[in-house]
């Protein structure tokens, strides 16, 4: 096991074009995945990236300052890397959270791709591979961000049978309304690309994937594409608090006000819609971890920015039938979850 200080993605290294990696021997892809105690969930995803079908790759783990037995299990998983003769890195810092452990991967992989992956998401085989077919696809696009769409486990690993997929476009506006990104496992990017735009913002501690995504949109729609394909196991297992919901609330603002100081008039066209949504969210956060009152609140926020468009969309109905379930016993709940279904299927 290769323990290492990270730095940030700078310097000579930073310069080599893609050519020029590839000749000195650099994996196809480097697969970089930020750990924080996470020894639960940490050797189902590795093992799900040994699956991978791409012919030649490495793993970077970046272990943000764990205090459980992530290590111990990290040097277990290092030795039956070396078995499969995968090369397998593991980077130890002070925990400083997910964008200075990401850009710490960033400056140490050694290809022209990395896929990200959470430490407890889990992988189809064929993630890498088809990623990077997207990206090399004779006469389309060269985006610098491609992600496949998503579905979504228990903490047991049970899948829900939902899947997340975008609801619109990979403009600016677009991403700032509704961002199609539901979570980093399984977003590949172009190394050069990231290290041109200076990373992840290391003072953002939730929502610095957003705000990358809104600064990578800058160059244009054709920037991030999506592989219609669900690739990916993101984990929903509770562990939010109200306290990371403050920040996540307070970091989404930070983002939209950076992407409003570059463009001022583009952001301000969606602002109210983008936050009206966002809202509906943040009440289905709150619900989870048992803040009913924030929901509640957060629904009618959202409700009184943008009333008339809101009500034209699913997410709004599910969470008016959620939050309205909270205050009643069980039979007018199930009428209520009747009346919900009824109600999606004629916006269906």
């Amino acid at each position: 096991m290769d323990a290492q200080k990270p730095t940030s993605p700078s310097g000579p290294d930073a310069a080599l074009d893609d050519g020029a990696r590839r000749a000195q021997g650099a994996p196809r892809v480097s697969i970089v995945v930020p750990v924080f105690n996470s020894d639960r969930y940490l050797r189902e995803c590795v093992e799900s990236l040994f699956a991978q079908t791409v012919d030649d790759f490495e793993i970077i783990i970046v272990d943000d300052g764990s205090t459980d037995g992530t290590p111990a299990l990290l040097a277990t998983l290092a030795g039956e890397a070396e078995a499969r003769g995968v090369p397998f890195k593991v980077l130890s810092q002070v925990n400083a959270g997910p964008s200075p452990a990401r850009n710490a991967g960033i400056k140490a992989a050694r290809a022209d791709f990395i896929l990200f992956v959470d430490s407890d998401d889990r992988c189809d085989p064929e993630v890498a591979e088809t990623l990077l077919s997207r990206m090399h696809a004779p006469g389309a696009s060269r985006p610098d961000v491609v992600f496949p769409l998503v579905r979504y486990i228990d903490a047991d690993g049970v899948r829900h049978g939902a899947i997340g997929r975008p609801h619109g476009g990979f403009s600016l506006e677009e991403i700032i309304v509704s961002n199609p990104i539901h979570t980093m496992t399984g977003v590949l990017a172009r190394r050069q690309a990231l290290l041109d735009l200076g990373g992840f913002d290391e003072s953002f501690r939730s929502c610095g994937d957003f705000e990358l995504w809104l600064r990578v949109a800058r160059g244009g729609g054709d920037r991030i594409d999506c592989v219609w394909e669900p690739l990916v196991d993101h984990r929903r297992h509770g562990a939010q608090t109200t306290s990371v919901l403050d920040r996540m609330q307070e970091n989404w603002r930070r983002a939209v006000d950076k992407a409003r100081s570059a463009h001022p008039e583009r952001v301000a066209r969606v602002e109210a819609l983008a936050l009206a949504r966002v809202k509906l969210y943040w009440s289905s956060l709150a619900q989870e971890v048992g803040a009913f009152g924030d929901a509640r609140a957060q629904f009618i926020s959202a409700w009184r920015l943008k009333p008339l468009r809101l009500m034209r969309e699913r997410q709004f109905w599910k969470r008016a039938f959620a939050t309205a379930g909270l205050y009643l016993p069980s039979g007018p709940r199930r009428f209520l979850e009747r009346m919900y279904d009824r109600t999606i299927r004629v916006l269906d």
